[in-house]
């Protein structure tokens, strides 16, 4: 070995060291800010959304150190196990769906200097042996793998299978070249849901399981998705005509007028609506930066002037936020003790 070999295999374990020490310091700090919730203030809807949108990792590099992180929250040992490098960061997100193990800090000692696929394989023989599995490992598996491939006009000119390497790096691969407008999907299903589709296959003769799943899509997309039902109504009651929402207002404001006895939380359809639509189905919290939360998904009514003080179900009392967004504005109305007291102690969004 050359004089130029050590210094490179010097330099290569310094640099290592130092990043995981910079891990190791980075993940309780991502558990404070989970446990604060301090994502919220910065427009996004979750710490994921915070570190794959405002801090631009990779969904991958994002869930294994939020999962690091709240597993090093239940075992703070973890950090310094990964700082000395005897457990890898794929290794603790691994050990992370097993949260609610009561015997889960046991387990960790026998994973040091492991695989990944060693600490996965252990991690299933020792909860399944002792009768103990987490809910994320009960649940029915379901495995959902995109591979986007390049459109011809991306292609080099060595040919297709040079870009698709590039793209897929995995050994033996299957390497297809498809429509730029297409994407292939590799999906596990449960034998139930596998006998539903070849049942709507031989209802369907002539269709393929792709044009079976797309028309099972957008019927089950019509049927839930707010847009697609405020669309579904006639142009008289939501579209332009500002009587109905007038009455409906109206009826809201006289409601509001009754006894608080009297009174009900349910939002009439007519508004619900035109709020949807005016918020394009997106939570509207804005940050000091200027920065809308992306969240369109779990959204909820909230009302500007609290229900509970006297707030209307009316178009301008009423907004679209996330769940997180909509629990952040409560905490401004009533106040972290109540808000402690009313929802406990500490979650992990998502659980």
């Amino acid at each position: 070995m050359t004089h130029r070999d050590k210094e490179l295999i010097h330099s290569a374990k310094q640099h290592l060291g130092d990043e995981l020490a910079a891990l190791a310091k980075f993940l309780p700090i991502l558990a404070e800010i989970e446990s604060r919730k301090a994502y919220l203030e910065e427009g996004f809807p979750s710490l994921f959304k915070y570190l794959t949108l405002g801090l631009n990792l990779s969904e991958s590099s994002a869930a294994k150190r939020i999962g690091a992180a709240r597993l090093g929250r239940v075992i703070p040992k973890l950090f310094s196990m990964i700082e000395s490098g005897v457990i890898h960061l794929s290794g603790a997100y691994v050990l992370s769906k097993y949260l609610e193990s009561k015997t889960l800090p046991s387990i960790l000692p026998l994973c040091v200097n492991k695989s990944r696929d060693e600490i996965d394989r252990l991690a299933r023989n020792y909860f399944a042996s002792s009768s103990e599995l987490s809910v994320a490992s009960t649940r029915e598996v379901v495995r959902l793998r995109v591979r986007r491939v390049l459109p011809v006009e991306e292609q080099s000119d060595d040919g297709p299978m040079t870009n698709l390497k590039a793209a897929f790096p995995e050994p033996n691969q299957e390497c297809d070249t498809i429509l730029s407008t297409e994407v292939r999907l590799s999906i596990t299903l449960s034998d139930t849901g596998f006998k539903r589709l070849e049942r709507l296959k031989q209802l369907k003769p002539g269709h393929n399981f792709a044009s079976i799943i797309e028309k099972a899509l957008e019927m089950y997309q019509s049927k839930i998705d707010p847009v697609g039902r405020v669309e579904r109504k006639e142009p008289s009651k939501f579209r332009g005509d500002q009587v109905q929402g007038e009455i409906t207002c109206a009826q809201a404001q006289d409601q509001s007028t009754k006894p608080r006895a009297t009174v009900t939380r349910h939002i009439p359809a007519a508004v619900r609506h035109q709020v949807y639509r005016r918020d394009q189905g997106q939570c509207t919290f804005m940050s000091v930066g200027g920065m809308r939360c992306c969240e369109r998904g779990r959204l909820e009514f909230d009302h500007i002037q609290p229900f509970a003080m006297g707030g209307k179900h009316t178009v301008e009392n009423l907004r679209l936020r996330c769940r997180g967004h909509n629990q952040l504005a409560a905490r401004v109305a009533y106040g972290e003790d109540f808000m402690r007291r009313k929802c406990g102690g500490l979650t992990f969004p998502g659980k």
